[in-house]
């Protein structure tokens, strides 16, 4: 099925995805949520693709492969419970990108990948969960998004707000700089919380915060 452009294989139980996948060249949305599979790498000869779900897939990394997908608009990887590494230089290849949701995953992340994800123009939602704030690169938050819900720190659980709303869920501490509060734009619903030294550090760290266009 050489015209094939919309494939869902739905709870597929294969660890490994067949190589004939690879002759699909003109696929355009590929769907692999709740499969089994953990290597994607033929995904990457999928060059025309433009939209790829993987959430609740067993995927552990996401590998060089996939920066190959330079047309890719929509990119899901939610609640990929063994996700742990996303390869530096991936993300930044995809410059079409839009949709970015990356939330619910056990992902080791570092400030050079974070970084990666202010060089896309053309990003315009995104769902992303980072345990430890120390790894945000200096002016993270100065993209204007039209959508995102955004979780900062290790929290028990994650707040979820209406679809068209934009979420911050921020946990405070020293390691955070007013700057970076101060870059914040637009928030619709913003949760702080564990705040190290008390009221009056939340207090001084946020009143400016509140004076600025947010």
């Amino acid at each position: 099925m050489p015209k094939l452009k919309v494939l869902n294989l739905f709870r597929i139980q294969l660890s490994l995805l067949p190589s004939s996948l690879g002759h699909l060249i003109n696929l355009q949305t590929l769907c692999l949520d709740y499969s089994k599979i953990e290597d994607f790498a033929i995904i990457g000869k999928l060059k025309r693709l433009k939209v790829l779900s993987l959430q609740h897939s067993d995927i552990k990394e996401l590998t060089t492969e996939i920066s190959q997908l330079t047309q890719l608009r929509l990119l899901d990887l939610s609640n990929c419970g063994r996700l742990e590494v996303i390869a530096p230089n991936v993300i930044s290849k995809l410059s079409q990108l839009e949709d970015l949701y990356v939330q619910l995953c056990p992902i080791q992340w570092n400030v050079e990948v974070l970084e990666e994800l202010k060089g896309l123009s053309k990003l315009t939602r995104l769902e992303l969960d980072i345990k430890d704030s120390k790894m945000l690169p200096q002016g993270f938050f100065s993209k204007e998004l039209r959508r995102y819900n955004i979780s900062i720190g290790d929290w028990p659980a994650r707040i979820n707000g209406d679809e068209s709303l934009r979420t911050l869920q921020f946990k405070v501490n020293s390691t955070i700089s007013l700057e970076e509060f101060q870059g914040i734009k637009n928030v619709e619903f913003l949760l702080f919380a564990n705040v190290e030294n008390g009221l009056d550090e939340l207090q001084s760290n946020i009143t400016p915060l509140f004076n600025e266009k947010v």
